[in-house]
């Protein structure tokens, strides 16, 4: 029995003895693309050993014993999006106070400030970078990095200037 990774032509791992050897395909990482090896244990989190982003074996929606590898920093952003878009409508649609929803843009500003910082170090450490779904390798990784350290200090101020409110 062979199965081959469809992003990667030579992501092979063979297992067991001779004769009877069966060949799993390698995991990539989201962001560098490189084999992951060794996989994360389940419910806990583990650096890949070439960008150094944080990953995690996380359950797929539709099966029931299936999981992909996912960057944590990516999980964590789209979680933002959500809550944004929640914080919003509730906003909208209710009669939230407007010192409430400041309070909870200030909580989001802190989260995605966060990731920007972390992503951001981790970019111009590396250089290594996965924005807007493309890889960037060398200086202009560094340079992306740049700006994303520079983005999330301008939204960890923004977070000190929220909780003065």
């Amino acid at each position: 029995m062979t199965t081959t990774s469809s992003s990667h032509p030579d992501a092979k791992l063979q297992v067991g003895r001779l004769p009877h050897r069966i060949d799993l395909p390698r995991l990539l990482c989201p962001c560098c693309e490189q084999i992951v090896s060794p996989l994360p244990a389940l419910h806990s989190i583990e650096p890949c050993r070439t960008c150094r982003r944080p990953l995690a074996l996380v359950r797929t929606m539709l099966l029931q014993r299936a999981y992909r590898l996912a960057n944590l920093l990516e999980l964590i952003g789209s979680g933002y999006g959500v809550a944004t878009s929640i914080l919003v409508i509730a906003f909208v649609l209710s009669g939230m106070d407007v010192r409430t929803f400041a309070k909870g843009v200030t909580i989001l500003m802190f989260v995605i400030g966060s990731v920007l910082l972390v992503d951001g170090t981790l970019s111009t450490r590396t250089a290594i970078d996965r924005s807007w779904r493309r890889l960037r390798f060398g200086a202009t990784a560094r340079v992306i990095g740049a700006g994303k350290l520079a983005a999330g200090l301008v939204a960890m101020s923004l977070t000190v200037i929220g909780l003065s409110l």
